[in-house]
């Protein structure tokens, strides 16, 4: 489907959280002069916590963090599910040289997610 400034697609993605950065929507450097922009809006987040007491994100990430990330902190042996009407945005530029990705990250082992939203994609 395809509205107003780009291409509008559907992201579904669940995993178990690792400690490090890992990627759930990856996003390539941007070709010549132009400027690839990127909407994610997540939806629906269920998260379940099996051990104790966690802290989980989930932000932009280029060389480091970047932007202001989604943080919750879980209890333990917990489930969480979470949905927004307003869906929560993250917003990711890529200008030439440089790759940004959709990331989740957790304090600790024992944490299993699923997470789903749409992605709206344009270039200038």
């Amino acid at each position: 489907m395809n509205i107003s400034r780009g291409e509008v697609s559907e992201f579904h993605y669940s995993s178990t959280m690792i400690t490090s950065a890992q990627i759930i929507l990856p996003y390539s450097t941007a070709s010549g002069t132009s400027s690839k922009f990127r909407k994610i809006r997540v939806t629906d987040l269920k998260v379940s916590c099996a051990a104790s007491t966690r802290t989980i994100k989930f932000f932009v990430s280029s060389y480091g963090s970047y932007g202001k990330a989604l943080e919750l902190d879980m209890p333990a042996n917990s489930v969480v599910d979470l949905k927004w009407e307003i869906p929560y945005e993250f917003v990711v530029v890529s200008s030439t040289g440089e790759n940004r990705n959709f990331v989740s990250s957790a304090s600790g082992a024992g944490i299993k997610y699923a997470i789903s939203g749409y992605i709206e994609e344009w270039t200038y």
